[in-house]
């Protein structure tokens, strides 16, 4: 099953795929963030199964089979509302700054039972898990330039947009345009472009990855000027995308706020954070000054490899290995949401800068209460 944790340890685990990415034209872009995906499949599935731990018991346990009785449904937690303009009014901040995210999303109009928020260089998304399934159905990417989200190379289950076949039409608002069949537009790899009423741009549908019924719907559009959208949904219909992009929310800003600070001289660059009924866990990002990149996770989660403690660390036993791919990580195993994965994602730490950030890790505020946790994860 892939969710944003599992690509989250994921990326914790493996090495970035680096590919260079002709940004001039679509279809160049897209191409490349397909190839990029696939290499990252082929890594994520190479890396041990991930079980994400809930109340202390297993995720299977606790996800919904299927939509849960009125009475047993609780919305996720949200982030503290900041008193600062949206991403609509200052779409020239949008993925500048590591604590802030520029837009919002209705949990109940979604239907969310879990939301994966995360701000980094380039662009601030959110990844919803819904009511009806056990997986992850909605995700939105917000950016500065198409081609930041042309490379980001996240997603549902790693789909990614295809270049357009045949060319989309160059004339007249979308919603004009008469609705496309998808014998008109089948792409030689199965996939579709529709004009869907109430989306914003033209659609893409991709089959179900997994072989199910949930096609892969997106769109992407620039709502105003050096602003960009993505949202792709996994639904039987388009109308769950067009209900996506009603829900959001871009005349507000959120605090990203994580449960846990780093005592350390490396630049704060990401912050991810994921609440369900309760904190599920974090990752914050830090650059050395030559890009290296290196990830601080924690909170509820577990790598399913055997633990054998092959040091001490901040009187914590601690697992260091080397990365498929190469580079250090730390793993420091703890109770109920004291989980801790210390990676260089890139390969270019030593191992010294990792035990540095996990001696100098410490957990703050409580879990349970977003409004105790630090501005910023940094001390």
């Amino acid at each position: 099953m892939s969710t944003a944790m599992e690509h989250a340890v994921a990326r914790a685990l493996h090495a970035d795929a680096q590919v260079d990415v002709d940004v001039a034209g679509l279809r160049t872009a897209a191409l490349a963030r397909a190839r990029r995906i696939r290499l990252r499949r082929r890594l994520v599935g190479s890396v041990v199964a991930v079980v994400a731990l809930i109340a202390g018991i297993g995720v299977a346990a606790t996800r919904y089979d299927g939509k849960p009785p009125a009475e047993q449904y609780t919305a996720p937690k949200t982030l503290p509302r900041l008193d600062a303009p949206g991403a609509a009014l200052a779409p020239a901040k949008v993925a500048t700054d590591p604590s802030l995210i520029h837009f919002d999303v209705d949990p109940k109009r979604l239907d969310a039972t879990e939301l994966t928020w995360r701000s980094g260089p380039d662009v601030e998304s959110v990844a919803v898990r819904t009511a009806d399934t056990d997986r992850y159905t909605v995700y939105v990417e917000l950016a500065r330039t198409r081609a930041a989200l042309d490379g980001s190379g996240w997603g549902l289950d790693g789909a990614a947009p295809r270049p357009w076949y045949p060319p989309r039409p160059e004339t007249g608002p979308w919603r004009e345009q008469p609705a496309y069949s998808p014998e008109q537009l089948s792409g030689p790899d199965g996939y579709a472009v529709l004009v869907v009423p109430g989306a914003p741009d033209t659609v893409t549908r991709l089959p179900d990855p997994n072989g199910g019924d949930r096609a892969r719907y997106s769109t992407t559009w620039s709502p105003v000027d050096g602003l960009w959208i993505q949202v792709e949904v996994a639904s039987t219909g388009p109308e769950a995308l067009v209900n996506a992009i009603e829900a959001l929310r871009l005349d507000r800003s959120q605090a990203c706020r994580v449960p846990g600070a780093v005592r350390t001289d490396l630049s704060w660059v990401e912050c991810e954070t994921s609440l369900a009924r309760s904190w599920e866990y974090s990752t914050i990002t830090f650059r050395g000054g030559d890009g290296a990149l290196v990830d601080v996770m924690f909170g509820n989660f577990s790598v399913a490899q055997p633990f054998v403690s092959n040091r001490s660390i901040a009187g914590r036993q601690a697992r260091a290995f080397t990365r498929q791919g190469g580079g250090p990580a730390l793993e420091l195993p703890g109770g109920k949401g004291r989980q801790l994965l210390v990676s260089d994602r890139t390969g270019r730490f030593p191992e010294e800068t990792l035990t540095r950030l996990a001696e100098g890790f410490a957990f703050k505020g409580d879990a349970n209460d977003i409004e105790t946790w630090p501005a910023r994860p940094v001390s």
